[in-house]
């Protein structure tokens, strides 16, 4: 049996080139079972599967070892309690693989979904795939079938990023090359609990020459009942932001289209901020008043972007918002301050 903080060392992999299918754990028992399922039912063999166990308190350690105690391409690694972003970091520390995803164990995804992933990055020379996903389980009628596969090339694969345009933040929907994470250094801000994916993404979407983008949607992202956006307004979700500064920082360096467009990120996700400040009752005038000044900014670079979807998505829920705080009725104030993560 794999040990705590042990490799399990079986045969060698071989033959095709390695995944290495990073899933960060947190107290997440009871969606083992499933995440194991999907795994094994996996076309794609040549995996290797990288538990990373964020401190968890309930029986997540025991029921992962005892399933790498099972197979010979299965490493579990136990971490003091830091976040998801420290965990990722640890599972890319101990990546053998020559092509990198990320898989959260409360998620589910078809069996052709890694190779599905893998074909549309090999044909095409790409330096990331990318695939189409539904935010609740659907059975996937496409599954097995032949699906269609755009190919983007440069400046446009990270504009489009940036944008949200055919390319999300997300990380589970996506298949690195190790050797441009490694060669970059490439990792995630440790301690930040949201907008951790933007960050990592936006850096390795700068050495991305060609983008390949599977229209088969083979990923399922399950909302629990527990999840950040079901339970209130938290102030955790500003950490972004700080993450955001950094991509703007960067962007700017560059200047022209990916100035506007990093710009036009942030104002996407200071709208989703105040329509949850709206729907939750959060009322912080600090807060409230430090959104409303950096969209203002933002908002200049928004006519220059050019990405249409980018406009729906920002307008539909700013004006709810901004209707609501302008008339007071966002909810009780608390402590007019802002909290420590948002105070830069």
């Amino acid at each position: 049996m794999a040990g705590l903080n042990e490799r399990n060392t079986g045969t060698p992999l071989s033959g095709n080139k390695t995944i290495s299918v990073i899933v960060p754990c947190y107290n997440s028992e009871k969606y083992l079972e499933n995440c194991f399922n999907c795994l094994d039912n996996s076309t794609y063999k040549n995996l290797e599967i990288i538990f990373v166990d964020d401190g968890s308190t309930d029986n997540t350690a025991e029921i992962i070892k005892r399933y790498a105690s099972e197979r010979n391409n299965v490493v579990y690694e136990r971490v003091n309690h830091t976040g998801v972003a420290g965990a990722r970091n640890k599972g890319l520390e101990l990546a053998g693989g020559e092509y990198i995803t990320f898989y959260d164990a409360d998620d589910e995804i078809t069996p052709n979904h890694f190779s599905n992933l893998k074909r549309a990055l090999e044909s095409n020379d790409a330096d990331v795939s990318v695939c189409a996903f539904k935010r609740k389980h659907v059975k996937d009628k496409r599954n097995g079938k032949p699906c269609k596969v755009k190919i983007f090339t440069g400046n446009d694969c990270e504009e489009r990023l940036l944008c949200q345009n055919t390319f999300d933040y997300c990380l589970w929907n996506k298949l690195y090359r190790a050797e441009i994470i490694k060669k970059n250094g490439l990792t995630f801000p440790v301690g930040a609990r949201y907008g951790e994916d933007s960050y990592f993404n936006y850096f390795y979407f700068k050495n991305v020459k060609k983008a390949a983008f599977s229209t088969a949607p083979t990923y399922n992202y399950k909302k629990n009942e527990g999840s950040l956006v079901r339970e209130s307004f938290k102030e955790s979700r500003l950490d972004i932001f700080n993450n955001l500064k950094v991509v703007i920082d960067d962007a700017e360096k560059t200047g022209g289209a990916f100035t506007h467009s990093a710009h036009a990120a942030r104002a996407l996700f200071i709208t989703e901020a105040l329509y949850f400040i709206l729907k939750f009752k959060y009322k912080n005038k600090a807060v409230t008043n430090k959104l409303v000044t950096l969209l203002k900014q933002d908002l200049k670079h928004l006519k220059k972007c050019k990405r249409v979807a980018l406009y729906r998505r920002l307008l539909l829920p700013l004006v709810p918002a901004v209707a609501a705080m302008a008339f007071g009725k966002t909810g009780k104030r608390t402590e007019d301050k802002l909290p420590e993560n948002f105070k830069d």
